[in-house]
C-alpha cells in the first residue's frame, strides 16, 4: 500500500507541474518527458523529476560528479551510466526492412545505423533484399506487382509483364496473408481465402475484439 500511495503522489506531482501542457502537443522541450530535447543532456522522466535516477538529475543533466557519462533511460548503448563495450547488440535484425542487427561502437551511447542485409536475402512476402531495400517478388522476376481482378484469384500473389498486361497468379498455392489489400477489400483466410469488402469483415473483426 505504501508503494502504491507513493506512486500516486509521484504521478500527481508531475501532472500538477505539467498540467498546462500535459494534454497538448508541447511547443518546446521540457524536462521530465523521457525525450532528450534542446539543451538537455538526458531525461529520466518521472524518476528524474524526483531526483532518483542514478544517471540523470532533476534538471536533465548527467550526474558527471558521480561519474555518469550517459543515461540508461535514453541511450541503448548505456548501462550503469557508462558506455557499453564495443560489439554489444543494441538492435535486432529486421528482415522486413533488410537491416542487419546493430552493435554498439564502444565510443557512443547511441545505437549506430543498422547495415543492410546482403543482396538476395529473403525479406517480406517472398521478396529479396537489394541495396538495403526489400524488393517485391514480382520485381525480382522482372515483372510488376498487381492485384488480380478475378474473384477466385484476388488473394493470390499476382504479377504482370507490364502496365497494359493482365495480372496473373504466379502460383496457385501462393496465398496472400490476412489483411493484404485486394480488389474488393482485404484478404481473409476465415472466408476460404477470399477477398472481402470492409463491410463483410467488420462483424468478424468486432467479434474477435469483443472476445479478446
Amino acid at each position: 500500500m505504501g508503494n502504491h500511495q507513493h506512486s500516486l503522489r509521484s504521478i500527481r506531482k508531475v501532472l500538477q507541474a505539467k498540467s498546462g501542457r500535459c494534454f497538448s502537443e508541447p511547443e518546446e522541450s521540457f524536462c521530465g518527458n523521457l525525450r532528450v530535447e534542446g539543451e538537455e543532456e538526458c531525461d529520466a522522466g518521472l524518476l528524474g523529476t524526483e531526483d532518483n535516477d542514478p544517471c540523470c538529475d532533476k534538471n536533465c543533466r548527467l550526474r558527471r560528479g558521480q561519474g555518469a557519462v550517459c543515461s540508461d533511460k535514453n541511450s541503448p548503448c548505456c548501462q550503469g551510466c557508462q558506455l557499453v563495450g564495443i560489439g554489444a547488440k543494441c538492435r535486432e535484425a529486421q528482415h522486413a526492412t533488410c537491416e542487419q542487427e546493430a552493435r554498439c561502437s564502444g565510443t557512443s551511447p547511441e545505437c549506430p545505423r543498422s547495415p543492410p542485409l546482403p543482396d538476395a536475402t529473403p525479406c517480406l512476402e517472398r521478396g529479396q533484399c537489394r541495396h538495403g531495400r526489400c524488393i517485391p517478388y514480382c520485381e525480382t522476376q522482372g515483372l510488376q506487382s498487381c492485384m488480380c481482378d478475378i474473384i477466385g484469384d484476388a488473394c493470390k500473389r499476382c504479377c504482370r509483364m507490364n502496365l497494359n498486361d493482365t495480372c496473373f497468379p504466379v502460383d496457385q498455392q501462393d496465398i496472400l496473408p490476412d489483411g493484404t489489400p485486394c480488389i474488393q477489400g482485404f484478404c481473409n483466410k476465415d472466408s476460404q481465402k477470399q477477398c472481402l469488402t470492409d463491410n463483410a469483415l467488420a462483424p468478424t473483426m468486432c467479434y474477435r475484439e469483443c472476445l479478446a
